[in-house]
């Protein structure tokens, strides 16, 4: 009895221990996105404690895992602020050229691709957007002038010429797309951005093929000329990053779009 109520003592003390390290470290801050599951928590701390409980016989301060669903996300950096809104706008505005192709193609297949478009960028952005939210970042509000202007420009190319500039359109676009989610994959720093950039890969490869496929490479013209893609890199503002909703919204958007356009095979 003497040895059990021992042993039980030393459990609290190492627990108590462990907690006091754990607040004196500054966990607060990394567990900043994890709700408390504690009830008595104050309401609006703008942070909730994780509580890591030592098991017994464990001594205070070496290494335990917490529980999965109560661990905070990764803080997000700065390239994955940028992936996020460029992957949003990107797959905004794809949706909007499946939807051209479907209406202006001039074969079956063109119309079919338009469609694979639609709805693969549809449910890419469907994925991305609750990854977003985790994490405070923001998304495109939606197609930038650019983008826009872009697709005024293939919905008024000549019938005949539809598909043929649509498509070239299409390898410019993706090629990039390819580039920056391929970077994510490889140099995201937040795990949940990652495995999302990795598992859009392979559609967006399968795009770039068809979309090679279906146009040889024309000689460049008017048309073409003013759809080519030059180098831009504009910098987000820092509200990018769990950004305070102030001021009119459409500047920054506005700021971002020549980053992302690269993504888009415009700038």
């Amino acid at each position: 009895m003497r040895n059990d109520q021992t042993h039980s003592n030393r459990w609290l003390l190492s627990t108590a221990c462990g907690l006091a390290l754990l607040t004196a470290s500054g966990t607060a801050a990394l567990a900043q996105n994890v709700p408390t599951t504690d009830a008595t928590a104050p309401q609006g701390s703008g942070a909730a404690t994780q509580v890591i409980l030592l098991k017994p016989g464990q001594e205070a301060g070496t290494p335990t895992v917490s529980a999965s669903d109560t661990a905070p996300n990764p803080a997000a950096s700065t390239q994955d602020a940028h992936f996020v809104w460029a992957a949003s706008a990107t797959n905004q505005a794809e949706v909007e050229f499946g939807k051209l192709a479907q209406a202006r193609g001039q074969t079956t297949n063109e119309q079919n691709f338009g469609q694979m478009l639609q709805a693969d960028h549809a449910n890419s952005e469907q994925a991305l957007t609750p990854i977003a939210e985790t994490l405070m970042l923001k998304t495109s509000p939606g197609l930038s002038p650019m983008q826009i202007s872009l697709l005024q420009q293939l919905q008024s190319v000549p019938a005949d010429q539809f598909d043929m500039t649509f498509n070239q359109a299409m390898v410019r676009a993706h090629q990039h797309a390819i580039a920056v989610f391929r970077q994510e994959a490889m140099a995201g720093q937040n795990p949940q951005l990652r495995a999302y950039a990795h598992q859009t890969l392979p559609a967006l490869e399968n795009h770039l093929q068809l979309a090679q496929s279906m146009s040889p490479m024309p000689m460049p013209g008017p048309a073409m000329a003013s759809m080519a893609p030059a180098p831009v890199d504009v910098p987000p503002p820092s509200s990018v990053v769990n950004p305070p909703v102030s001021g009119n919204p459409d500047s920054s958007a506005d700021q971002l779009n020549g980053r992302v356009l690269q993504f888009n095979g415009q700038s």
